[in-house]
């Protein structure tokens, strides 16, 4: 009896440090992986916007609930404000978007000299590989490039969708109808 007690006492002790080891090694890195991934938005958005000298997070606006920010399919994460000098230039949305093999994160440029789409860049996906996974590619995602925002976004009509991929295409797509929908909502037209 005495030495099972002695053997769990052990193992309770053993777990005990473990887990305190665990913490700390958390504590010490949770500031800089949250630094690196500070870092890692900031190139992305100089990547999608590169007219851009700086940009501004300025977050979400609209709280009213017919806004296109959150619904079970698309998501508007974040909002950042593009500048060149003291002039506003665009803005360059954070979204999720539900495809095949789950969210979908990725920034969606715009521009607001001439209502136009700069383009976009998918920063996380589960996509299946060589088939869903293909909205990374340029090829799919030069289609955004320079196109009007007042274009319909539809699938096979101005947009073709990646062939096996209709899922994680739409989920493309449907992000980009939100982006337009909210920049209509907050222009009052």
């Amino acid at each position: 009896m005495k030495s099972i007690f002695k053997i769990s006492l052990t193992l309770a002790i053993i777990c005990a440090i473990a887990a305190a080891a665990l913490a700390a090694v958390n504590q010490m890195t949770q500031k800089v992986i949250a630094i690196n991934s500070q870092k890692e938005l900031q190139e992305s958005l100089k990547i999608i916007y590169p007219q851009a000298e700086r940009f501004e997070q300025i977050g979400i606006t609209s709280t009213t609930p017919e806004s296109p920010t959150e619904n079970k399919e698309f998501t508007l994460l974040d909002l950042y404000q593009a500048f060149q000098g003291n002039d506003t230039i665009g803005y360059v949305f954070k979204v999720g978007s539900k495809g095949y093999g789950g969210q979908i994160v990725f920034l969606i440029a715009v521009s607001t000299q001439n209502n136009t789409m700069i383009g976009i860049k998918v920063l996380e996906h589960q996509e299946t590989p060589g088939l869903g996974s293909e909205i990374t590619s340029p090829r799919f995602q030069n289609q955004f490039k320079e196109k009007s925002l007042s274009d319909h976004f539809e699938i096979n009509q101005d947009i073709q969708a990646i062939s096996g991929a209709t899922i994680s295409s739409r989920a493309v797509i449907r992000a980009c109808q939100g982006v337009v929908t909210y920049l209509e909502k907050e222009r009052g037209q």
